[in-house]
């Protein structure tokens, strides 16, 4: 089941991947299309454990999505999360510091 799991999230890392890159080419980088491939990427990138890639590009997304379409837009709120969803697994992944006492 893991291994399945795996397997999908890598096909659709690279469904994502050749999407964004199709859109790009298509629409060019200032279009609400490549905007939501950007997003969509980002969470796949997500899933498969690449939170700081993920993030990059999810800020990326949010900030095209805000520009074009602004605040109030669902897409806007979609995004939103998805940058604090990507750093908060950054953050998860951080070694825990432990405090020690100072020596004495």
């Amino acid at each position: 089941t893991a291994l399945r799991s795996q397997q999908e999230v890598g096909a659709t890392l690279a469904m994502c991947a050749r999407t964004l890159q199709r859109w790009q080419t298509v629409h060019g980088p200032d279009h609400p299309n490549t905007y939501r491939a950007r997003y969509s990427y980002a969470r796949a990138l997500l899933a498969a454990g690449r939170a700081g890639e993920s993030l990059q590009h999810a800020e990326a997304a949010l900030a095209s999505i805000r520009k074009s379409l602004g605040e109030d837009h669902a897409w806007t709120d979609d995004a939103l999360q998805l940058v604090a969803d990507a750093r908060h697994a950054i953050k998860a992944s951080e070694p825990q510091q432990v405090a020690t006492a100072p020596a004495a």
